[in-house]
């Protein structure tokens, strides 16, 4: 289970750490933060991965093609790296290249949604015909 309390201890710790940086050694300061940033990341990657596997297992008792749970778990993982690089280049000053990963992270969840959207198009046009 993830320990809310230690993360938010290490968020608020860390930035006030940042900020005092930024004040002293800002190239410093932006190095700590995408530190930060990775081990946040590292704490929560257990519990993610449990999460999606308790969330396959009852899926799967409802004979959903694991397909479209695959699509689903990348579309989220798509979606919360692409919010966390925004946002670290964002925080860095570099608007312009937050921008572009937005766009990245857009892209890419079209892309790995197609297939699921092809299957619908060949149903409806099942249906339709």
């Amino acid at each position: 289970m993830i320990d809310i309390i230690k993360v938010a201890c290490l968020v608020l710790v860390a930035s006030i750490f940042a900020v005092y940086l930024k004040q002293q050694k800002r190239e410093f300061a932006t190095i700590f933060t995408i530190v930060v940033c990775i081990i946040i990341l590292l704490f929560l990657a257990t519990p993610i991965v449990d999460t999606f596997q308790k969330f396959y297992e009852i899926v799967s008792g409802y004979n959903i093609d694991g397909a479209y749970i695959l699509i689903i778990a990348k579309v989220i993982g798509i979606s919360y790296i692409t919010a966390i690089t925004t946002n670290l280049a964002n925080d860095c000053g570099e608007t312009a290249i937050g921008t572009k990963m937005d766009i990245a992270g857009k892209i890419a969840i079209i892309i790995c949604t197609f297939p699921a959207i092809q299957n619908i198009m060949e149903q409806i046009s099942i249906l339709v015909k």
